[in-house]
């Protein structure tokens, strides 16, 4: 998996989740702006009302409530249908330091569940046995 495999999963996220009515429902109570960076690559996201668009980068002057920072390959093991251990898991990549996550967490935390299934959601994209 390259680059461009990184960028068409991120790219699928916003359809992935307007066919998750479950998922969808949660996302309306969880509005906010955030950054996903995959290696060098960085996305601006918007969730407002349900609805999510995200932004190739670097976008400047643009502002986020919290950051999700990973390295290419660690985001490429998270999202196999069935992740290795230690890769399964958002706060185990942190505290494995793949990850980093940053700034006002209030939003990622009080929506903890939806913003788990929200970033794991392009494994359903996975064609690998």
């Amino acid at each position: 998996m390259g680059e461009s495999d990184s960028l068409k999963r991120v790219e699928a996220m916003p359809a992935l989740l307007a066919s998750n009515g479950l998922l969808q429902q949660r996302a309306r109570a969880a509005s906010c702006a955030f950054l996903l960076q995959i290696g060098d690559q960085s996305f601006h996201g918007d969730l407002v009302d349900g609805a999510l668009t995200l932004s190739p980068g670097p976008l400047l002057m643009r502002s986020w409530q919290f950051a999700l920072r990973g390295d290419a390959q660690a985001w490429e093991f998270f999202w196999q249908p069935l992740p290795p251990p230690g890769f399964h898991d958002l706060f185990a990549l942190t505290k494995a330091k793949r990850f980093v996550l940053e700034g006002d967490l209030t939003p990622f935390m009080r929506h903890l569940l939806f913003f788990k299934e929200l970033f794991a959601l392009p494994r359903a994209l996975e064609t690998r046995p």
